[in-house]
């Protein structure tokens, strides 16, 4: 073997040896997140905000026509909403299980009010999260994001 050939084979032998060893040892192969919007005015309170608009939905673990957002494994999780309304006070909700554990509220400076609520959770699989909004006037709209940390 030519010192040429054996120089190629030992950087081969090493830099295959690196691939086992650096990086993160629990790569998940199925990434979860999902961006949704409701465009539409939403008039019912105190139950999960609905949404209308899909941007995103990888690992499909939100549901637009529930507005629930199922943990498909334990992990943490981080969520971002906002939104806007037209009236006097605008509050949300955020719930995991059923269970309020956040909630924001805002009354206007001008004809509009705008709020945004984030939260980084600890998810157990199956953990159901969604968020409520109360306005007197109805004309609300919202965002929702959201994205697995670590599992």
């Amino acid at each position: 073997m030519s010192s040429i050939s054996y120089l190629h084979s030992f950087i081969k032998k090493l830099i295959s040896g690196f691939q086992t060893w650096i990086g993160f040892v629990d790569i998940k192969s199925s990434p979860v997140y999902f961006y949704v919007q409701r465009n539409s005015k939403f008039n019912t309170s105190n139950v999960p905000i609905t949404f209308d608009v899909e941007r995103l939905n990888v690992g499909g673990a939100m549901n637009l026509t529930s507005g629930m957002f199922t943990a498909p494994r334990s992990g943490s999780y981080f969520f971002s909403f906002a939104g806007i309304s037209g009236g006097n006070f605008l509050g949300v909700g955020l719930f995991v299980n059923e269970s309020k554990i956040g909630s924001g509220h805002g009354k206007p400076d001008t004809d509009f009010v705008t709020i945004s609520l984030q939260s980084t959770l600890h998810l157990n699989a199956g953990d159901k999260c969604a968020r409520t909004g109360t306005s007197p006037s109805g004309r609300r709209f919202f965002f929702w994001m959201g994205v697995e940390l670590r599992s």
